[in-house]
Formats: structure tokens, sequence, C-alpha cells
């Protein structure tokens, strides 16, 4: 965040944040502040469940009657006391950041649901639960079970995997052009509107866009192009579960500077929510 203030042009970026990222922050006031700050210079914050189902169990979940029970382990909670659900993990995130603000923060972008692991299912790739088989994923790859309850109430928008895209599509930059689109996710009465969303160099999700596809798809992009790209910093060093190594802020330096060279900056989802006007989630996009 530090190099991205300093760099020549304005980026802004969403933040998207666990429920237990939600929890250690809104008890640390240095991180609420940092978190205050960001905000102030125009990123935003955002829910990323990771959800029952992800190849690392979080021990959340809205789904627990659908798919059975979490792994718990890592939850900052009492299971019995609801505090391991999908909602009491977004209710800490949004906590956490309106004590950051000290005002209530609209909360508007998530992504509900792991996707990208273990297992084929309608739509996607996963096992869910992991080890069952066959998976009982429904068609959003989990999405759907965890849709209820608060994320319901509160998420207005959803950030998910390029449909239709596959892992053999991930060397062709054609592939990470894309639109908004409309979407019904679990209890939702209207349509959702979504946003496509790819890893960069990154083992999370099927779809790891390289920067030589990232360079090329920008030189490919229209006005009518959406590009959405998620750095996931701790894939990118060596550890039991990364297959990038090397150094997050050079990857994430070189990404900023490959889209500078071909003049454009990062925008948060949000901002493209709002000027929306050529998408295919232009009819669900003022819905909720």
């Amino acid at each position: 965040m530090d190099d991205l203030a300093a760099r020549p042009v304005p980026h802004h970026v969403t933040i998207m944040m666990t429920p237990n990222w939600g929890k250690i922050a809104a008890a640390d006031p240095e991180k609420t502040a940092r978190i205050a700050s960001w905000i102030d210079a125009g990123h935003e914050i955002a829910f990323h469940s990771h959800t029952h189902n992800h190849a690392f169990p979080d021990g959340y979940t809205n789904a627990e009657a659908r798919f059975g029970p979490d792994d718990t382990s890592m939850c900052m909670g009492a299971p019995q006391a609801g505090e391991c659900t999908l909602d009491a993990g977004l209710s800490a995130v949004i906590s956490a950041v309106e004590a950051a603000l000290g005002r209530p923060y609209d909360l508007r972008f998530a992504t509900i649901g792991p996707q990208g692991n273990q297992g084929p299912v309608p739509g996607g790739m996963n096992n869910c639960p992991p080890g069952q088989n066959p998976p009982v994923a429904d068609e959003h790859g989990c999405i759907d079970g965890e849709w209820t309850g608060l994320v319901n109430e509160a998420i207005n928008y959803q950030a998910t995997e390029y449909p239709g895209v596959t892992e053999q599509d991930a060397g062709n930059p054609a592939s990470v052009l894309g639109s908004s689109f409309c979407d019904r996710f679990g209890d939702a009465t209207e349509d959702v509107y979504s946003l496509p969303i790819a890893p960069f160099e990154t083992e999370a999700g099927g779809l790891a866009v390289r920067l030589d596809v990232a360079e090329a798809a920008f030189a490919m992009a229209g006005p009518d192009d959406f590009i959405g790209l998620v750095v996931h910093p701790v894939s990118y060093v060596d550890g039991p579960s990364g297959m990038f190594q090397g150094n997050a802020r050079e990857q994430i330096v070189a990404l900023l500077d490959t889209a500078e060279a071909a003049g454009l900056v990062s925008r948060t989802m949000s901002e493209i929510h709002d000027g929306d006007d050529v998408g295919g989630g232009l009819p669900c996009r003022d819905l909720r």
C-alpha cells in the first residue's frame, strides 16, 4: 500500500479481508488506523470468505446444514455460540472497518465460496466438501449455500471467477477480457451484479494470469472490456502452498508498471460498478 501511494499516478484497489483478519484488525488500533488511511486515500474494503470448503479450511460457513460441519480449528470464535458462521465473519470485518472510520461503512463487494479447488463440478472446479466423492457443490461452486443471512442482506455485489474460463485458457490474453454480468446466488431475490476476477501469478484458482499474458491483454483491451486481477502476496513466497516463488512486492510492482505503460491504472470494484455503462451487468447493477 505504501508503494501504491508513492506511484506517480493514482491507483485505487479493493482490499479483501477474511473473517480472521477482521478480528485481528479490530483488536489493534494501529491496524484500524491503517484501514482508515487506505479508505481516505480512495481504496475500499471488501469481504473475502474462503468459506468451509476452501482447500485450507478457515472454519466459517453459513451452509453447515448443506455441507456438514466445518473444520473449526482456524475459527477465532466459539462454534456453539455461532461465531464460526460466515455471517459472524462478515460482521467482524464490517465492525473493524467501522471502528477504523468511526462511522458506518457500506461494504459493497464480496467474493464468496472457494473457486478452483479440486474436483469437477458444473461451472468450475471444486470439491465440496473436501474428500467427498462425488462432490456436492452447487452450480456456483458452493456460493449458493453461503449466500444467506447477513451475507445476503449486507453484500450488494459479487466478485467471482471469469465465467466459462478453464485452466487451459490461462495463457490466452483474450480469456481475461471480460464484462460485468448478472447472476443469482442463494437467497438473493434479485440478480446480483458480478465482476470477473482471476489470480495474478498464484496457485489460488484455476486461471493464474502471468505477467506477459496480462501485458498482452492490456494491449488488446478496449473500452468495453473488464480485466480483474487479484494479487495474493502470501502465495508469491516459498512455502508449503506456494507454486510461484519470488519477491511479492517485486511481482506486484511489475504488474503496476506494466499497466501504467499501457496507459492504465487500477480502480476499485465499486468505482468500476459505478462507472459501468457497457457491461452485461447493467440490467442488475442498481437492483440491490
